[in-house]
């Protein structure tokens, strides 16, 4: 995998670097290869351990793995550091929708959209948990709304994990071509 090496090579001039090591995690979390994210994360955790960056990533690849506590307990954590800003609790609405707890995603989603104290959230990470959820409809629409905002993660769309229950969808095809990102199964 030519990003394995990428990053590899960065590692050689950086070892110390807390982003290069948390990319090597997210080049095997996208790659679906969660075991090895998870380990990579450790390494960076151990580096840094209120690394919130690898606390979230961290946690998004113990929900791939279906360890929902572990997930959970990652974002707390993360949220402590950081406090409540649009992507710890999309992470947690998300842990807590995949997890079966329907009602704490929703309870949280609710609270990001009525705004109450809580930071800006991109329409990308409500996408997230609308897909979270299983509400496809809602999770498409807003990633057009991300698309439409020139948000940056939409490159990602691709690749995501996090968006594999839609790539069957017309609609997410649909958009996936009108920002140019090849159809390419999961790998």
């Amino acid at each position: 995998m030519e990003a394995l090496a990428e990053i590899g090579r960065a590692r050689e001039l950086d070892p110390l670097s807390l982003i290069i090591s948390s990319v090597q995690g997210w080049i095997y979390y996208e790659g679906r290869r969660y075991d090895l994210a998870v380990q990579q994360y450790g390494k960076t955790l151990e580096m840094e351990p209120d690394y919130v960056p690898a606390l979230l990533d961290l946690g998004t690849s113990y929900l791939r793995l279906g360890e929902y506590g572990k997930a959970i307990a990652q974002f707390e954590k993360a949220k402590t550091i950081s406090g409540d800003n649009g992507v710890v609790l999309s992470d947690l609405a998300q842990a807590h929708a995949l997890s079966g707890d329907k009602a704490g995603a929703l309870k949280i989603l609710h609270r990001i959209q009525a705004g109450s104290g809580t930071a800006f959230v991109s329409p990308w990470d409500l996408a997230l948990i609308h897909a979270a959820l299983g509400e496809k409809d809602q999770a498409i629409t807003q990633l057009q709304k991300a698309t439409e905002e020139h948000v940056g993660w939409v490159v990602r769309l691709g690749v995501d994990p996090a968006f594999d229950s839609l790539r069957d969808e017309p609609r997410f095809q649909q958009l996936a071509r009108q920002i140019g990102i090849p159809r390419q199964p999961p790998a």
